[in-house]
């Protein structure tokens, strides 16, 4: 009876087993062993994601020594799991180049592979690389790999700001503070959202609303169609954009950029041009590249709550590279490197 069942009705069921127990299903017969061991029916991927997701990081730690376990199914392990996973638990095999670049574009942004992959480095040295300055800023509070974090500033008569902070005193809150004091708008509330969710960083704008029901000759359409992409909905299925593959969004924003159902993709809040109550976005918009600390819990983050708090002080750097890869629909036209041309006093 078995060995009349279709290869990808037994791939299927495999799929549905843990990790151990398709080892040990590898182990009963060659054509189990050849099912186990085809890259294009690959049954290890669905239990080799689950144990990345439920942080059961034991049942990979010497998978790499079966030989029916397809490579091109690391590479999603190095995409996905926590840094401290890929550096201390889980045993990487020999992989090629290809797929080290793969792993490596998967899962950072343009800027931060740029800093560590030369010409006469391989992938797998800038991957780990850059692995480690990762776990290493996560756990500790050190600026030696990135004295300088770099932010974006959008602008509301198209034109961008590319500015940088010592490290050490990069607050985006009290950034923001300042460029609403210069633009007489200290008195309204700060508005932080989560753009993009990625596995190391997720995007962070923070901007400022209007006062709801007033016309404003202040008004940010960039920031609008950065936060709502032209012609996205929250309420079709349908997706108006192909969805970003590198780097990898995680889950919570899985169809980025068209809007992600399951309460986490909380980029706008409302229709048209319009924000919730009636609001636009005036100002200007800035972006950061926020670390996620794995022990905090960062999914619920709402508000202020989003830059203030316990893991939530370690940042990145974002560069035009990142901007024009996570946002290709945004229409800058000048990109200005450093304070001044471009952004007017209104700003």
């Amino acid at each position: 009876m078995f060995e009349t069942l279709p290869v990808e009705l037994v791939a299927h069921i495999l799929g549905d087993l843990d990790v151990q127990h398709v080892i040990l299903a590898s182990t009963l017969s060659r054509r189990l062993r050849d099912v186990c061991a085809d890259v294009v029916l690959n049954p290890w991927r669905k239990p080799i994601l689950r144990a990345v997701e439920e942080h059961d990081f034991a049942a990979l730690r010497n998978l790499c020594v079966y030989s029916c376990v397809p490579r091109q199914t690391f590479v999603e392990v190095l995409a996905r799991a926590p840094p401290h996973a890929i550096l201390f638990e889980v045993t990487i095999p020999v992989l090629g180049e290809s797929d080290w670049r793969e792993s490596a574009q998967l899962r950072f942004l343009p800027s931060a592979l740029a800093k560590w992959k030369r010409p006469a480095v391989p992938w797998r040295e800038a991957f780990m690389r850059a692995m480690f300055v990762v776990q290493h800023r996560l756990t500790a509070v050190c600026h030696a790999y990135e004295s300088w974090t770099k932010y974006i500033v959008i602008g509301r008569r198209d034109a961008a700001n590319l500015l940088e902070v010592s490290s050490r005193n990069f607050n985006p809150l009290a950034i923001f503070d300042e460029i609403k004091l210069q633009s007489g708008m200290l008195h309204l509330e700060t508005q932080v959202r989560v753009v993009l969710n990625l596995m190391d960083v997720r995007i962070v704008a923070l901007g400022v609303l209007s006062t709801p029901g007033q016309e404003t000759m202040y008004k940010n359409a960039n920031a609008h169609a950065l936060l709502h992409p032209p012609g996205a909905s929250r309420t079709e299925t349908k997706e108006t954009y192909g969805r970003l593959m590198q780097p990898r969004p995680r889950a919570s924003h899985g169809r980025y950029p068209n809007f992600t159902p399951g309460g986490l993709d909380r980029r706008w809040q409302g229709a048209g041009e319009m924000e919730e109550d009636g609001r636009s976005w005036i100002g200007g918009l800035l972006l950061t590249a926020q670390l996620v600390t794995p022990s905090a819990e960062t999914d619920g983050d709402e508000g202020l709550g989003i830059v203030s708090g316990v893991g939530r002080s370690q940042y990145a750097s974002l560069g035009w590279d990142d901007l024009g890869t996570l946002f290709p629909w945004l229409e800058i036209a000048r990109r200005i490197d450093g304070p001044g041309l471009g952004i007017d006093d209104d700003d």
